[in-house]
């Protein structure tokens, strides 16, 4: 039988896909598997004539074929050349995606979804207008996955242990069993819980956990799209101002800790815009797990790398504003009450001489308990290899 393992995604930024997922790709290749990255980014803006080639930046990315699917047609082409395809899917849930979503509900298609980062979920967080809408939309996604217009997931993988064991339970319920046999009344086919990527990362690279005499700031890009999508803010406008805030903090925290600060800048964020705005300071991207390692003090507002600073007890900055809206302070505010995080609010600045740092080892050992680690010596990537490799 052939068979092909890719990801689906619709994005004009395939290397932070790639780098999401690149110790599972290296995985599946290791194997002897062929992977490939399908692209829908140009089948979905097509009407907007929007077309994305391929910016490829870091050397692994490099070495992964990718695939941009320009039509229908296109992807059936593709589709006639394999007998199974085992896919990530990484594609949206909304409306706009409701025609990529119905060309990939096919037999030979195997969709799987992953949940590898450990972080807090976002409900809590939300705005009701926004919560509200998002509801609509996943009402509307369900119905069309109910009555098999789309697909469901063969199987989902999460590192949230609550969650996790949440849909086994809905799963195991008799009635959903029976007539999941002639409708999708089972969204997720199967639920597995694995480790997070962070913790992966540190059963390999324990040993990496030296301390050196920097503090490390998480970039979450302030022109972050959950940002956009949630905010009314003129992001342009706010920029200056919350970079001007930053550097004042960043000079503040150097003096009382006699530390140099190091930007690790958010997959997404442009490098060129912060080179432009922190000319003082080393900024690098794609290295944000071996910067934290080395660092002495973490600081960030809303980051999901924030997972490795927790699983190596690092002493933790957590930066309140309400410049970049209420998702992110309302996201800051839950990260403070879940890990008892040393504060400072970056708008007014008047605490930071009287911080201490602090860890609450209890606090830390919860979370990584519930959210970051399944497993102490098989890393996800192994165990999702594995179970793919079965199908």
């Amino acid at each position: 039988m052939k068979k092909i393992f890719c990801i689906f995604t619709s994005t004009n930024d395939v290397n932070s896909i790639i780098h999401i997922y690149q110790d599972l790709i290296n995985e599946i290749i290791n194997n002897s598997q062929i992977f490939l990255v399908i692209n829908f980014y140009n089948y979905e803006n097509s009407k907007k004539n929007l077309i994305y080639k391929n910016k490829i930046i870091s050397n692994f990315a490099k070495k992964i074929n990718i695939l941009n699917i320009k039509s229908a047609k296109d992807f059936k082409k593709f589709l006639e050349r394999y007998n199974k395809v085992v896919a990530i899917d990484c594609l949206g849930t909304k409306i706009k995606n409701i025609p990529t979503r119905r060309i990939i509900n096919d037999e030979k298609i195997f969709l799987i979804r992953i949940f590898g980062t450990g972080s807090i979920s976002n409900i809590s967080s939300e705005s009701k207008v926004f919560f509200i809408k998002k509801k609509i939309n996943y009402i509307i996604f369900r119905l069309l996955v109910f009555f098999k217009f789309l697909s469901a997931f063969h199987i989902y993988f999460d590192t949230r242990k609550e969650i996790v064991q949440n849909i086994k339970n809905k799963n195991k319920i008799h009635i959903k069993v029976l007539l999941d046999k002639f409708l999708n009344f089972i969204l997720y086919k199967k639920v597995i819980l694995i480790n997070s990527s962070a913790y992966d990362y540190y059963i390999k690279n324990k040993e990496k956990n030296k301390n050196k005499n920097y503090i490390t700031f998480l970039d979450g890009n302030y022109k972050h799209r959950d940002i956009i999508l949630r905010e009314n803010i003129n992001l342009e406008l706010v920029k200056k101002k919350y970079f001007s805030q930053l550097n004042r903090l960043f000079k503040n925290l150097e003096k009382k800790f006699n530390s140099s600060v190091e930007i690790c800048l958010h997959p997404s964020s442009n490098i060129n815009t912060y080179k432009k705005y922190f000319k003082n300071y080393k900024i690098s991207k794609f290295e944000t797990r071996k910067k934290i390692y080395k660092s002495k003090i973490v600081l960030f507002h809303e980051s999901s790398a924030i997972i490795d600073a927790i699983i190596t007890k690092k002493k933790i900055i957590s930066i309140q504003t309400k410049l970049l809206g209420d998702y992110y302070f309302n996201r800051i505010e839950r990260y403070i009450k879940i890990l008892n995080t040393n504060v400072i609010n970056l708008d007014k600045q008047t605490n930071i001489e009287k911080i201490k740092l602090k860890i609450n080892h209890i606090k830390y050992n919860r979370y990584k308990n519930l959210y970051i680690m399944a497993d102490n010596t098989v890393t996800s990537s192994k165990k999702i290899s594995r179970i793919l490799g079965k199908i």
